[in-house]
């Protein structure tokens, strides 16, 4: 086949670089102990398997790299032989060092694509693609429909010999600023069909998690009630353990979770494994695995308020600001 009358994903794609965090953990990181790409996004899907879905006309292999302080995120099985987990060999080398180390097997001429990973990301990849294909330009910057960053990036190789071996550097501040000075050819691409938004808190997982298929009914299953609040839907796994007594307002339970008796969970996450035991309430946390929530007992999150509400209280005030009126979930 002639690769320049080929499907554009075979023919300027040599290699997807994801970032999935570097230098320090994001609040939503902290307080779930894990990768943010391990958390889930959707019914069934977590942020990794977003982008593999993005990504799912690329045939290029994958290269996950994280930094030292970020935990590795899980790979599914099925996918393994495509993706590769790389553990920055620098806390302080910063994204363009990252990208330079893992690309430099590539042809000068080669195209990585390079995506910020840790981002809810609902449009596609083909206006990159698309541009790269054109044959004018060396970089590419995607942005929304508002101008701000879509954190998807595709570069030549060659650009990356602007990145020294050693030393910090940054991707959009650094390293496209000295492509630009150097004569490189810099583009930005409108992404005309979604939204792409950093997770780096709770409050951004869940607005992520509503746009991308929360439930929105009154009841789930015939079990417990999964409320439509003021902002978001809820996300809750197939394979969660729900008490029918339980109420889950404006939130994200994972799979593995269990919720037992005469809980409420409102704009909260319960991360995979993670266990809320009976007669509690949970408000704007996030509930490791590693240590089950109690009414007596709070759990690690990125809000570390303390809160006594009597589980069996009829209702539930759910954020009430004098700025505005809320809804109240019954």
């Amino acid at each position: 086949m002639d690769p320049l009358n080929g499907p554009a994903t075979e023919r300027v794609v040599s290699a997807v670089v994801l970032l999935a965090g570097g230098l320090a953990l994001p609040p939503l990181a902290r307080a779930a102990g894990r990768s943010v790409l391990d958390l889930s996004i959707a019914p069934g899907e977590t942020v990794l398997e977003q982008w593999l879905r993005v990504l799912s006309g690329v045939s290029a292999p994958i290269r996950v790299v994280h930094g030292p302080q970020i935990p590795a995120p899980a790979v599914p099985a099925s996918r393994s032989e495509m993706i590769e987990t790389i553990r920055e060999r620098d806390a302080y080398r910063g994204p363009a060092g990252a990208i330079r180390d893992v690309t430099g097997d590539l042809h000068p001429d080669a195209w990585a694509l390079v995506i910020e990973a840790t981002r809810y990301y609902s449009g596609s990849i083909d206006a990159v693609l698309a541009a790269i294909s054109r044959d004018d330009v060396d970089v590419l910057v995607t942005c929304n429909a508002d101008r701000t960053p879509a954190g998807v990036y595709a570069m030549r190789r060659s650009v990356l010999d602007h990145v020294a071996s050693v030393g910090y550097v940054d991707l959009k501040e650094q390293l496209l600023a000295r492509a630009r000075a150097a004569g490189d050819r810099v583009r930005v691409v409108e992404q005309p069909d979604g939204v792409s938004f950093p997770l780096r808190t709770r409050a951004e997982l869940l607005r992520a998690a509503s746009m991308s298929g929360g439930e929105r009914g009154t009841d789930r299953h015939g079990s417990a009630r999964v409320l439509t609040g003021e902002r978001w839907a809820s996300v809750v796994a197939a394979d969660a353990s729900i008490d029918a007594s339980a109420v889950i307002v404006e939130s994200v339970v994972m799979p593995g979770a269990r919720v037992e008796a005469n809980t409420v969970v409102a704009r909260s996450i319960v991360c995979p494994g993670a266990h809320v035991a009976a007669d509690s309430v949970v408000l704007d946390q996030t509930v490791r695995a590693e240590t089950p929530h109690r009414k007596d007992l709070h759990a690690p999150g990125d809000d570390r308020r303390r809160l006594r509400i009597n589980a069996r209280m009829p209702s539930v005030r759910l954020g009430w600001r004098p700025d505005r009126q809320q809804g109240t979930a019954t």
